[in-house]
């Protein structure tokens, strides 16, 4: 019997369930956008390549969680910052990572 799951247990279950091919891609992205300080990955681009990586569509990937990447990244040592436009403002949604 494995008994109710323990709060501090539920972001590592959560990001247990985040396929390896979804980390590749940020990393992948990562790299790509990196300017020796931060790179700023824009959340389209991810969930477009990870969509056609799985074969699945993007909702099925903002659904499943497979977007929620923020905590992995922190836990390996990254500043992770998650930013989406506001009521009346136009940019595109991004992940901003940094060295701690």
């Amino acid at each position: 019997m494995a008994g109710p799951i323990k709060p501090k247990d539920v972001q590592d279950e959560k990001d247990k369930g985040i396929p390896e091919v979804v980390f590749t891609i940020f990393n992948d992205l990562i790299k790509e956008d990196w300017d020796g300080w931060a790179a700023v990955v824009i959340q389209d681009e991810a969930v477009k390549r990870i969509a056609k990586e799985l074969g699945i569509t993007c909702t099925q990937a903002f659904d499943r969680g497979y977007l929620e990447v923020e905590s992995a990244y922190r836990k390996a040592g990254w500043k992770v910052e998650y930013d989406k436009p506001g009521y009346n403002e136009d940019y595109e949604a991004n992940f901003t990572f940094r060295k701690k």
